[in-house]
């Protein structure tokens, strides 16, 4: 095996890819992507935005579906709103 894999790999030992454990978290899975990663779990946390530019096949789909994954979940809330008499306004 290639030194470059073994290190990617961190040293597992393994006879398949299906040996090979898969982190639950989409963000744990990006490999070779250290400084996008860093940056996207930054971005999520202070909840800024992002723009990933990039060829086809470079991970911009992956890095978005991870951050979504870190932003906390939106609660929704019930409004209600009652007609305003002083107001002429009609919305269509």
């Amino acid at each position: 095996m290639n030194e470059d894999v073994k290190d990617i790999l961190g040293g597992l030992d393994f006879e398949s890819t299906k040996d090979v454990p898969v982190p639950e978290r989409l963000i744990d899975q990006v490999i070779g992507q250290d400084h996008a990663v860093e940056a996207i779990k930054k971005a999520a946390v202070q909840k800024r935005h992002v723009m990933l530019i990039g060829s086809p096949g470079t991970g911009k789909s992956m890095l978005a579906k991870a951050m979504a994954e870190l932003l906390p979940k939106e609660e929704l809330e019930d409004i209600l709103v009652y007609p305003n008499p002083q107001d002429p306004n009609q919305p269509k």
